[in-house]
């Protein structure tokens, strides 16, 4: 049966994570060692994953959402090689300037009632300036904790260690 591409926002945990492709739970380059279990699509050999950071990321108790510009294909292509539920799609808005995952994760934070949001992105650092200026006060109260994987590497254990820190604080 075909699934979906894109779920509904549906708030059913207190704390979410915005979740980009490329450079976090797909590494660029050759599989690192931060993690045990590197698979890859099977097809083109080009994607490489790890299931148990999956794992891990689902047991953090977080809504997902993709914030990637895999848009929909997040869904269609890594939702089956992974066996994850179909997750919420964060696409651009055609009425901003700038960073368009930036405006796409403001738009969610204005819109619901998050405690904690965990946003993951290998470009978070190159517009740090432009998230400053406009998450700044939600920075400043912890309310959005932005993490920023080496590209080649993607998320590791330490990363999941933080995250779990982070949304079970307080």
């Amino acid at each position: 049966a075909d699934l979906p591409e894109v779920a509904p926002p549906v708030r059913t945990n207190p704390h979410a994570l915005l979740l980009d492709v490329d450079g976090v739970i797909v590494p660029y380059g050759a599989a690192p060692r931060t993690w045990e279990d590197w698979r890859s699509d099977g097809e083109s050999q080009e994607l490489v994953f790890s299931p148990r950071m999956m794992e891990e990321l689902l047991n953090l108790q977080a809504d997902i959402y993709w914030l990637t510009s895999w848009e929909t294909t997040a869904n269609s292509v890594l939702g089956p090689l992974l066996e994850l539920p179909v997750f919420p799609v964060l696409v651009p808005r055609p009425d901003v300037q700038g960073w368009w995952k930036l405006h796409a994760a403001e738009h969610l934070l204005a819109s619901t009632e998050y405690q904690r949001v965990a946003w993951l992105d290998d470009d978070l650092d190159q517009y740090h300036d432009e998230v400053d200026d406009l998450m700044g006060d939600r920075l400043d109260a912890g309310q959005v904790l932005p993490v920023c994987p080496v590209s080649a590497t993607g998320l590791t254990p330490a990363h999941i260690g933080d995250l779990r820190a982070y949304f079970h604080q307080g």
